[in-house]
């Protein structure tokens, strides 16, 4: 949560306040930097500038911690966070659960199993890179 619900600031003699609640990423502050010096993003970044991304923009976190490997992403106001250690996919949505307490996770639902295939080929992608290996969650395709 704290990669994807997080505050950034710029600071400069002449800065004009602003505020963006756009979806941003860790990813998007090179571009936006860069953005604002007027210097052309590589076509080799996949962030964009601030304020420049969809609101249907999908993100994603992950990490390699106390708690073991866990993966999220984000699209809109629903999130999927998937445990490797337990297998656990909490799906949540901040408009009917701003604070993400209620777990709405349900393999037959369309939003559970929308967020999983978005989620997917981010495992995948990590599974190689670490020596954990992920518990599949139960009902859910891991193909």
């Amino acid at each position: 949560q704290g990669e994807n619900d997080a505050v950034v600031f710029f600071w400069a003699k002449n800065i004009v306040p602003n505020v963006d609640t756009s979806p941003t990423s860790v990813i998007d502050i090179a571009p936006t930097i860069l953005d604002l010096h007027g210097v052309d993003i590589p076509e080799s970044m996949t962030g964009l500038p601030v304020g420049t991304a969809p609101q249907d923009r999908v993100r994603y976190s992950g990490a390699s911690a106390r708690l073991g490997v866990v993966q999220s992403v984000t699209r809109g106001s629903e999130r999927g966070v998937f445990y490797w250690r337990t297998g656990a996919f909490e799906v949540t949505d901040s408009v009917t659960d701003p604070g993400r307490h209620i777990n709405l996770f349900n393999p037959s639902s369309a939003q559970t199993q929308d967020l999983w295939e978005l989620m997917k080929p981010y495992v995948y992608a990590a599974d190689p890179l670490l020596a954990a290996q992920p518990t599949w969650p139960e009902g859910l395709s891991k193909e």
